[in-house]
């Protein structure tokens, strides 16, 4: 008996004791697995060159996440799937390694929104569900999809078949509201000191999140149309992309809190549409230094 299903490029025995591939499917899993390493490696290289000291949320949740996560999960697929090496080796590299990299690619966006955003209630929100989605969500699903490489019994992959919906497509929606309140958030720090560029970086930081969002649509398309093995290759690739492109949001709007040089006007005009209630504004040196000041204790602890 086979796990299969129309369109995905490998199917895999229930017990995974050896896999049968489609036409393509064994050359699609080497160069996926491929590009997926290769991201964690040049991820790598980024961290260690551009972060002046190797502290921080943000540097370790990129590193830890790429590291133990990413590559471990793709290389264990694909060696489970080439070497016939068993359901104990999966089970021991890849099931840890899928949990590390979810969660940890919510601990990234997280590790960044502290930059935008000072509701410390907010912030609060966040970590709660993230710890909530852990538990309640990558765990269940790591403990069934236990179940059925190590037993064989057709009852955990129903239950993972289930599980497995319900938890890619909420920890899709976490990962989305935490981009949008990022973007919402961005926005009104760039209306207050960088009027000119704000527009080019906001494009910019929609354009890439609309793209994950894309990569997120075909994942959750994988897994309701039941081709485990491919939504398995598939999302260590998705999020090997993620996770390169991180540093070049961050860097963007480090390089637009450091510019001092918008008028105060723009800057009061800013605050006063980010303000319901009239209060006493600081002016553009104040706010420029004091989000300056935030950014570059951030980077003395190890980010960019």
């Amino acid at each position: 008996m086979f796990l299969t299903a129309n369109h995905d490029f490998v199917a895999w025995k229930i017990t995974a004791d050896f896999v049968h591939f489609k036409p393509g499917g064994r050359e699609t899993v080497i160069i996926l697995t491929a590009i997926s390493c290769y991201n964690m490696v040049e991820l790598t290289v980024l961290l260690s060159t551009t972060f002046r000291s190797w502290k921080g949320l943000y540097f370790w949740s990129l590193l830890v996440t790429g590291g133990l996560g990413v590559v471990p999960y793709s290389l264990g697929s694909c060696l489970g799937v080439f070497l016939h090496i068993g359901p104990s080796f999966l089970a021991a590299m890849s099931v840890p390694a899928g949990i590390v990299m979810v969660a940890g690619q919510s601990i990234v966006l997280y590790s960044r929104l502290h930059l935008v955003v000072s509701n410390k209630l907010v912030l609060r929100a966040v970590v709660y569900s993230i710890i909530i989605a852990v538990f309640l969500l990558q765990i269940p699903t790591a403990v069934l999809l236990w179940g059925w490489y190590l037993s064989g019994k057709i009852v955990f992959l129903d239950g993972h078949y289930i599980m497995g919906k319900i938890s890619t497509t909420l920890i899709v929606l976490q990962e989305t509201v935490i981009s949008a309140i990022y973007i919402w958030e961005t926005t009104k720090i760039l209306r207050l000191i960088a009027f000119k560029a704000h527009k080019r970086i906001l494009y910019e930081l929609v354009a890439i999140n609309v793209a994950i969002f894309i990569m997120d649509a075909i994942s959750i398309s994988f897994e309701f149309a039941n081709c485990f093995a491919t939504q398995t290759i598939v999302k260590g690739l998705f999020y090997s992309i993620k996770l390169k492109v991180e540093i070049g949001v961050l860097r963007k709007l480090v390089d637009v809190a450091r510019d001092r040089r918008q008028p105060t006007e723009i800057v009061e005009q800013g605050l006063r549409l980010c303000s319901r209630e009239p209060v006493n504004h600081p002016t553009v040196s104040t706010v420029s230094s004091s989000w300056t000041a935030e950014v570059d204790d951030t980077r003395r602890r190890g980010s960019l």
